[in-house]
């Protein structure tokens, strides 16, 4: 996520527009992406589209000690 001051000026354009580049240039034709609903259009103007399967994550802390 940009930050609020930092946001309206392209940073995350130009970060995901990069990235794109870089894995078309390695030769990577797939990528999933997980956007929330405020980096969906910024996504979507990179090329990605929603995807067919529904993501799930898993988060797990540390083991203790």
């Amino acid at each position: 996520m940009t930050d609020v001051p930092a946001r309206g000026r392209g940073h995350a354009r130009r970060i995901v527009g990069a990235l794109v580049g870089r894995l078309r240039t390695a030769g990577i034709h797939y990528a999933q992406l997980h956007a929330g609903t405020a980096g969906r259009p910024v996504c979507e103007a990179a090329g990605f589209v929603t995807g067919s399967y529904p993501s799930m994550d898993l988060v797990t802390a540390p083991p203790a000690g």
